[in-house]
């Protein structure tokens, strides 16, 4: 799944949890999700609940948001988050339920 973010084209994955994607390069866990700045990817893992996978996803495309936004070079104030929610939560939002939309509806073709 590709979503262009500010310019940037991302690319969302849905990976099973023993992809090596997954794993943070800074810490060395396996993580349920992860945004990789460099190459524009988002690895999710496919084997979590709905639910999960929502709040995950949300999580990562906070992410990819405030860095394609320069947020990612700034502290983050109690003005800044307001400020950013402000101004990117309607679109996070949209990017969620569409590629929910997607993903489920390709998982039941594939089941």
């Amino acid at each position: 799944m590709e979503l262009t973010i500010h310019g940037d084209l991302y690319t969302i994955n849905f990976v099973s949890k023993s992809n090596g994607k997954l794993i943070d390069p800074e810490d060395g866990r396996i993580h349920w999700g992860i945004t990789r700045f460099e190459e524009k990817g988002i690895y999710i893992r496919n084997d979590l609940d709905k639910p999960t996978i929502k709040k995950v996803l949300i999580h990562e495309l906070v992410h990819a948001f405030a860095d394609s936004y320069g947020f990612g070079q700034v502290e983050w104030t109690e003005e800044i988050v307001a400020d950013f929610f402000e101004q990117y939560l309607q679109d996070i939002s949209s990017c969620v339920q569409d590629v929910l939309r997607e993903y489920f509806c390709e998982t039941t073709r594939n089941n």
